[in-house]
């Protein structure tokens, strides 16, 4: 009789380890997805800051055929970069840079400025 008392307690002590395993392993997957969802928004809001970089760069470039980049542009409390630009006949190769929170999003926009269109705008991998 003295024997099922122990089962008892044993089983007790083994199902609350496990509960207690589970508890903790499933907050701290949503603690990661949480940092994962931040880097997720870090990263639409550089791409985003960089294609207002852009937009200024277009700006400047119609205002004054002699822009060649090189600039720091803030937008509200953030900076992006244009870097230099490549002229070749009416077209202009305008790279443009962005970093919030270490995401970092590098731009790159051929516009022709004899039609003023945009042909393209792609995002270059930077090791």
């Amino acid at each position: 009789m003295k024997r099922d008392g122990y089962f008892a307690i044993t089983t007790a002590i083994i199902l609350s380890i496990l509960v207690l395993m589970i508890s903790v392993s499933l907050s701290l997957r949503s603690f990661n997805t949480r940092f994962d969802s931040l880097g997720f928004e870090s990263k639409d809001l550089s791409r985003f800051l960089a294609l207002g970089c852009l937009e200024e760069a277009i700006i400047n470039v119609r205002t004054s055929s002699t822009y060649t980049g090189s600039t720091t542009v803030t937008i509200g409390s953030s900076t992006c970069r244009v870097l230099t630009i490549t002229a070749s006949g009416t077209d202009r190769i305008i790279p443009t840079e962005a970093d919030i929170n270490n995401r970092r999003t590098n731009l790159q926009a051929l516009y022709r400025s004899s039609t003023d269109t945009i042909l393209y705008i792609r995002e270059l991998i930077v090791n």
